[in-house]
């Protein structure tokens, strides 16, 4: 919070090591008390909720750490306020959009105002191909039958858009920069293995 405007923001940016595999998250939410679960999701994180037709893209709300409950209020009023153009201080606007596609929104909006009441049951997707988003199980260290996690293997597209295909990441023995690469062995990832990085050459040491 900034201590001369009182802004307050729940952006969180995540950092630290690559992980060799992405991350899918899948939260059964089967009554009002798991709207009370923490949930962290990250900038690269791609959300989903078939039964209420929400789809987060990767980048759309950056990184939040909240509530499940709080996660879904700010899905419902970022959408309603892009969708109806809605004016922060009357409410108006939206004149321009047909009645079917008006009726259609609310239909819309309804369903997510159930979910955020606790009035439906629906699953939660977080597809994370940086395993940096999270849900809370709140009996830890016992197993939570309503939440499920697995891992996957990155596709080289999702690897070229996160830029991790040409990341420098390590010194090479001659000085010279490698990016780390994943060595697979019948289909699984067996460790880091450097690759040189062609046409570099390495600032010459100062004397």
């Amino acid at each position: 919070m900034c201590t001369e405007c009182n802004y307050r923001s729940s952006d969180v940016k995540t950092g630290g090591e690559i992980p060799r595999l992405g991350k899918k998250i899948y939260l059964d939410v089967r009554d009002p008390l798991d709207l009370q679960r923490d949930i962290l999701k990250s900038e690269t994180c791609y959300l989903k909720i078939d039964e209420i037709d929400v789809e987060v893209a990767p980048g759309t709300m950056g990184g939040r750490f909240t509530t499940v409950e709080g996660l879904l209020t700010q899905i419902r009023d970022d959408t309603k306020g892009t969708v109806f153009d809605m004016d922060d201080v009357e409410g108006s606007g939206g004149d321009s959009m047909t009645e079917d596609k008006r009726e259609a929104w609310t239909r819309f909006f309804d369903k997510i105002d159930m979910a955020i009441k606790g009035e439906l049951q629906y699953t939660i997707l977080l597809e994370d191909p940086l395993a940096n988003s999270y849900v809370q199980n709140p009996w830890a260290p016992e197993p939570d039958e309503r939440l499920r996690e697995e891992e996957y293997e990155r596709s080289k597209e999702v690897e070229d858009d996160l830029g991790l295909s040409d990341m420098k990441t390590q010194m090479g023995e001659g000085g010279e920069y490698v990016r780390e690469m994943f060595e697979k062995e019948d289909g699984k990832d067996k460790g880091k293995a450097a690759e040189r990085l062609p046409n570099y050459e390495p600032p010459d040491e100062e004397l």
